[in-house]
């Protein structure tokens, strides 16, 4: 498979993905999407401060270079990931 074919069926997988999920209040929801047609796409809400990715991308590049000074920075980064986890859990 080519690359295009490997990122248009991970992002059809994302879509079924977040289609079974449904609405949740803690994610990023689904708003519509076209999948029958050309081009595909997805429309979801808007993320006034960005996504998650390129926050933990912008803070990795802290770490790697300052690995002694803070270690508490990776565990933090730990901590915040087991909150997203229980708080998408909660009702």
């Amino acid at each position: 498979e080519s690359a295009d074919a490997n990122a248009e069926r991970d992002f059809m997988n994302e879509i079924g993905t977040m289609k079974i999920i449904g609405y949740h209040e803690r994610l990023v929801n689904i708003l519509a999407c076209v999948i029958r047609s050309e081009p595909i796409f997805l429309i979801s809400e808007y993320c006034e401060k960005g996504n998650l990715l390129e926050h933990m991308k912008k803070r990795r590049h802290f770490i790697l270079e300052n690995p002694d000074e803070d270690d508490n920075t990776f565990k933090k980064q730990i901590m915040f990931a087991v909150q997203i986890a229980f708080g998408l859990v909660r009702e």
